[in-house]
């Protein structure tokens, strides 16, 4: 081989190595955006949810309002399990399209008692809901996140259902547990830039 094709070989192996190097280091430099957006995203996520729990941990009674209803339906009692188990009661209603519910999640689930509900309550009962008043805007606008209308009193024949004061006592159990989540998430945003400055 002469000294000519010697440089031509040499020439297209360094190229080669080139584009290879090249290739790492953009596979390399994407890896570790999506790291990067993993780590801050997170915990982001769990500081904003933590937030709006710790915020509405108390429902108080002059932020409610009592809505008149006929129930179409007796109450519908659901149970979802996997990662996202919760049970819920359904509550629909003539005059609105929007559901009514009573779920764990709002902790209004644990403030009842279950059985006396399903037997007490009938098609075309006539009955008054307690619910926020900021919810009265989209009282029948359903949307993928907000598919009903959480409810936080419910009476038939003046006689409630629903402990306020019980599932206020639960939700303020909880905020412990979630400014606990907020610090940890407050750390670890700390520690992630410190890592990626």
């Amino acid at each position: 081989m002469g000294r000519r094709e010697r440089r031509e070989s040499e020439f297209i192996k360094k190229k080669s190595n080139s584009k290879f190097h090249a290739n790492k280091r953009s596979i390399y430099d994407e890896s570790n955006l999506l790291n990067k957006i993993l780590w801050i995203g997170i915990p982001i996520i769990l500081i904003v949810y933590s937030v709006y729990e710790f915020s509405t941990a108390s429902v108080l009674e002059k932020d409610l309002t009592s809505i008149e209803v006929n129930l179409t339906t007796s109450p519908e009692f659901e149970e979802f399990d996997g990662k996202s188990s919760e049970k819920t009661i359904l509550l629909k209603t003539k005059q609105y399209q929007k559901p009514f519910i009573i779920r764990e999640n709002d902790r209004t689930f644990e403030a009842i008692n279950k059985n006396d509900i399903l037997k007490t309550f009938m098609a075309n009962d006539r009955i008054i809901l307690k619910i926020k008043k900021s919810d009265l805007d989209n009282i029948n606008e359903a949307s993928f996140l907000f598919k009903f209308t959480s409810i936080y009193g419910i009476y038939k024949n003046g006689i409630s259902f629903l402990d306020l004061n019980i599932r206020n006592q639960i939700a303020e159990q909880n905020k412990y547990w979630n400014l606990l989540f907020t610090g940890g998430g407050f750390l670890t945003l700390i520690i992630v830039f410190i890592k990626f400055k």
